[in-house]
C-alpha cells in the first residue's frame, strides 16, 4: 500500500462527535480532513456494535489485533460508524451515520470501505476468514487496483508556470514530482509539537550539520516568515538531537525541526545529496524536488512564492480553505 500514502504527517485538532475507539474517529468530516493533509485513505468500518455477530468476528479477528493496528496506524486513517439497537447515541452522531449509509448505500454489516480524500469508494470489504494478514491483503490489492486505474495527475504546467524544470537530475532514487509524498513520522520534534499543516504548502529539508545545510537556514528563515500564513518549513536530521542543537546555536533556526535518527526517510527517498528539498502542496503532490542549491536547478524564492500562490489558488477553489 506504499502509493497510498500522501503528505507528510500532519494531525490535525478537530474536535470528534463522541468518542471512538483508540486510534478512530467517529467524525467523517475529521476523518475527511486527515486524508486530505496526510493523502492517507479513510477506511470507514460500518458496524453494528450491540447486536452485529460478524462485526464481533471481524474485530476479533482482524481489527483487534496488533497487526492490523500497526499496520493501519501508518497507512489509512480510521473511521468507526456505528449503527447500534440497544444503546442511544446523541443525535448528530445519529444524524452523520444514517446520511452516510444511504450515500454510500450500505445493504449490510460490517462494511468496510477504503475512501478517497475526496469520498471515492476505492475498496469494499466485510468479514472473512482468515485473519489480519489475509484481510489487509484482499483490502490493499482492491485498493491499489483502483489507484492504478485513477493515477496521480503529473505536474500542472499551466499551474505552475514560474516553475520550470531544466534538469533530469533530482539527487534521489524517486523522482516523486507530480506524486504522492510518502507518508512519514519523525522519531522527536525539537520543536514545539508537531506543526499544523493542513491546507497549507509544506517545504521539507533533509539536512545535517554540515557547512553546506548552514547556508540555507538563513533562506528557509526568510522563507517560514514570509508566506507563514500559507507556507510550513520543517527540517528534518539524521544526526543527534546534540549535534542539532548545537548547529542551531550558530546558525539559528526559526523554522520547525524534527529527527530521523535511522536515516528512514533518506533511505526511503534513496538521497544521494544533501541538503535536499521538497516542496509539497496541500493536497500531498510533490511541486519541487531537489538540491537547493543546484547550479542548473536551484531553489529560488521565485519558484517557492510560484508554488505557494498556485496551492492557495486550487485551495481557494476547491473550497479547502
Amino acid at each position: 500500500m506504499r502509493r497510498l500514502i500522501g503528505s507528510f504527517i500532519a494531525l490535525v485538532s478537530l474536535a470528534t462527535v463522541a468518542s471512538a475507539q483508540a486510534g478512530w474517529t467517529n467524525s467523517y468530516n475529521e476523518a475527511m480532513s486527515m486524508a486530505r493533509s496526510t493523502g492517507k485513505p479513510v477506511f470507514a468500518y460500518f458496524t453494528g456494535s450491540d447486536w452485529c455477530s460478524w462485526c464481533h468476528k471481524l474485530d476479533q479477528e482482524v481489527l483487534n489485533t496488533p497487526a492490523f493496528r500497526e499496520w493501519a496506524s501508518e497507512y489509512v486513517v480510521l473511521l468507526e460508524l456505528d449503527y447500534p439497537k440497544y444503546h442511544s447515541q446523541i443525535a448528530e452522531l445519529k444524524q452523520q451515520n444514517s446520511t452516510l449509509s444511504g450515500k454510500y448505500k450500505i445493504s449490510g454489516y460490517p462494511t468496510v470501505l477504503a475512501l478517497s480524500a475526496k469520498g471515492e469508494v476505492m475498496g469494499s470489504q466485510g468479514y472473512q476468514s482468515g485473519g489480519p494478514a489475509k484481510w489487509i491483503r484482499d483490502m490493499s490489492t482492491k485498493v491499489e487496483a483502483w489507484m492504478a486505474a485513477h493515477p496521480v495527475k503529473p505536474i500542472n504546467t499551466a499551474a505552475y508556470p514560474e516553475v520550470p524544470y531544466k534538469s533530469k537530475e533530482v539527487f534521489a532514487g524517486k523522482d516523486l514530482r507530480g506524486k504522492f509524498w510518502p507518508y512519514f513520522e519523525p522519531d522527536r520534534w525539537l520543536t514545539d509539537g508537531v506543526p499544523d499543516m493542513a491546507n497549507k504548502t509544506v517545504l521539507v529539508e533533509l539536512f545535517d550539520t554540515t557547512k553546506k545545510s548552514s547556508e540555507w537556514v538563513g533562506k528557509l528563515n526568510d522563507w517560514a516568515a514570509k508566506y507563514s500564513k500559507d507556507l510550513v518549513v520543517v527540517g528534518i536530521s539524521s544526526d543527534t538531537a546534540a549535534q542539532v542543537k548545537a548547529f542551531a546555536n550558530k546558525n539559528p533556526i526559526q523554522f520547525n525541526v524534527a529527527l530521523d535518527r535511522k536515516g528512514a526517510l533518506i533511505k526511503k527517498l534513496g538521497l544521494n545529496s544533501i541538503p535536499n528539498v521538497f516542496l509539497i502542496s496541500s493536497d500531498g503532490i510533490v511541486r519541487w524536488q531537489g538540491d537547493p542549491g543546484h547550479d542548473i536547478d536551484p531553489l529560488t524564492e521565485d519558484k517557492v512564492r510560484a508554488i505557494v500562490a498556485a496551492d492557495k489558488t486550487a485551495r481557494v477553489e476547491s473550497g479547502a480553505s
